[in-house]
């Protein structure tokens, strides 16, 4: 992700400065300017959209490992239960 931002932040830089309507420094650099505030804008909301779906599935990972602890854990004390009941006695 991070490459690919700074692939676009250099394809933009020279997009701007190959511009041919883009007559003056000043005009370049506002241009710059802008292009680059659009690009900081759309990484900070991929970037949090990223995290959010990242904590979406690592909330989702939880409960299924919730579930599956709870599964083995009755079925460990299951497994005991019977274990010790069947066992015979020495007297």
């Amino acid at each position: 992700m991070m490459a690919n931002q700074a692939k676009v932040s250099v394809d933009t830089a020279k997009e701007v400065q190959n511009d041919a309507s883009l007559k003056t420094k000043a005009d370049k650099d506002r241009r710059l300017r802008e292009k680059n505030q659009a690009n900081t804008k759309r990484f900070v909301d991929e970037r949090k959209n990223n995290q959010f779906k990242q904590n979406k599935r690592r909330e989702k990972q939880k409960k299924i490992h919730e579930t599956q602890f709870q599964d083995i854990k009755g079925y460990v004390q299951e497994v005991g239960m019977t274990t010790y009941s069947t066992r015979p006695t020495v007297t």
